[in-house]
């Protein structure tokens, strides 16, 4: 039994309950940023004002302290202090904790600059240069905010996971109850012993700490890649599309590591596991040969790259944008932003046309038919020069303008253009169209339009029929 003169007497009674009292005060005067920033680490989200989160932290920070008051005016002074200790110990870990979580958020806000930076340098080098962008220009022109804003998720959760895993040390002398999940043995492994094999318990314990590891390690895998991909664009320079095939395999990986892990906690060898595998390779081979299949050409994807994020493809009759490169199937948004599923086994097994693999440049073909008895050549020059003025139209490759043929309506005039912007090659050819237009019209030339001629047997006469309406 411990009396008030081995913790102070009653001088060290009374400065317990003042530092309890003050903590409670300070719990209660605690700056609205400090509880955004925990109500937006608990909720992954943005705070609001008055919430249910924030209410209820306020309550629980001054009402624990408060508590500790009442047990050394009951007598539980050493208890007291040591919780006291303990809160303190508390406050430094979360104004830690709060500290580094600032200092992520700033490094990430300066990267976002630098990012979006890049790529107004980028835009206007090539403006200069080309006057136009690439696809891989305007996929950095919208990434540096969704970035920032995963990086961010991310660090929200590693900060509440931190500052979980202080809490946890901290006050793991308090709550010694929870060891008494070690001695519940629910089944026993196989290990070795000084080279021996024994058996090993696995405890409740271990399928807490496992399950704990699985929730951790689920929630780490859905922002990781976000970050690795920020510090690939960063540090190494690499490409979008490298980067992104580069963090998905990382993701593959760490998922593979984590089950193996967390089913090494839960007493799982290869020894053990071997004849499930063997079995699920069967089921495997009858049942689900497809989607290992579209997990196998997704890998294959990832590291060939016939196809990247932000390319222009054709497979099947399906054109589009490539959005996503997913484990089964890859995200494709149609010229009409409609998003297709499409398996990674069609793009390994079928014919894929990439449209911006290595050259955006692609051809165009406008024929225009002029009516008989124009004169070709200032036809053809007229068309030549509407091609050699637009501002989008590629000077190398140099247009070609040849006269197609003699048809049953006109003389074809085909104008074959290059142009190095897949999305602008229909309102290129529209304008291409309206200026050839006009300037036929100032020059008097006619496009021709379709005519008919009628012949009529004149052998015998004619019947003439005259019905009333």
């Amino acid at each position: 039994e411990l009396y008030p003169r081995e913790v102070g007497g009653p001088l060290g009674a009374l400065a317990i309950i003042a530092v309890l009292l003050s903590i409670a005060q300070f719990f209660r005067l605690l700056p609205s940023f400090v509880q955004g920033k925990m109500q937006m680490m608990i909720s992954d989200g943005t705070p609001r004002e008055g919430s249910l989160w924030g209410r209820l932290i306020r309550v629980l920070l001054v009402w624990v302290p408060l508590g500790a008051v009442v047990a050394v005016l009951l007598g539980y002074t050493y208890t007291a202090r040591e919780f006291a200790l303990l809160l303190v110990e508390t406050i430094v870990l979360f104004s830690s904790v709060l500290m580094f979580h600032e200092m992520g958020l700033r490094w990430l806000r300066l990267t976002r600059r630098r990012m979006t930076y890049k790529v107004r340098q980028e835009h206007a080098k090539a403006s200069q240069e080309e006057g136009e962008l690439s696809v891989e220009d305007e996929l950095l022109e919208s990434d540096p905010d969704l970035l920032s804003d995963e990086g961010t998720k991310l660090l929200n959760v590693l900060t509440l996971f931190a500052g979980l895993a202080g809490i946890a040390l901290i006050w793991t002398e308090v709550f010694p109850a929870l060891r008494i999940l070690d001695s519940v043995e629910l089944w026993y492994q196989t290990g070795m012993v000084d080279g021996r094999e024994v058996p090993v318990p696995v405890s409740l314990g271990d399928v807490f700490s496992a399950v704990a590891i699985a929730i951790i390690g689920w929630v780490a895998l859905r922002r990781i890649p976000s970050l690795l991909e920020i510090l690939l664009r960063q540090r190494v320079n690499v490409r979008p599309a490298s980067a992104y095939a580069a963090t998905r395999v990382f993701q593959y990986g760490a998922t593979t590591v984590l089950i193996i892990s967390v089913l090494g906690m839960l007493g799982g060898s290869w020894g053990q596991i071997q004849w499930a595998v063997a079995a699920l390779s069967v089921g495997i081979g009858f049942g689900l040969q497809e989607i290992v299949a579209n997990f196998i050409c997704g890998l294959i994807i990832l590291f060939e790259q016939p196809i990247r994020v932000g390319d222009t493809i054709t497979v099947g009759d399906v054109s589009g944008k490539v959005t996503r490169i997913n484990m089964r199937a890859t995200t494709v948004r149609d010229f009409d932003r409609r998003e297709l599923l499409v398996p990674n086994k069609e793009f390994i097994t079928t014919q894929l046309l990439n449209w911006s693999l290595s050259d955006q440049v692609t051809r165009r073909i406008l024929e225009v038919g002029v009516a008989y008895g124009t004169d070709m050549d200032k036809a053809m020059a007229i068309v030549r020069d509407v091609a050699m003025a637009h501002p989008l139209v590629l000077v190398d490759p140099e247009s070609i303008i040849t006269f197609e043929e003699f048809g049953d309506n006109s003389l074809l005039i085909s104008l074959r253009f290059f142009l190095d912007q897949l999305e602008q090659r229909i309102i290129i050819a529209s304008d291409l169209r309206l200026e050839i237009n006009r300037r036929f019209n100032e020059a008097g030339i006619v496009v021709a339009f379709p005519q008919r001629d009628i012949h009529f047997d004149a052998s015998e006469p004619l019947a003439i029929t005259m019905v009333e309406a």
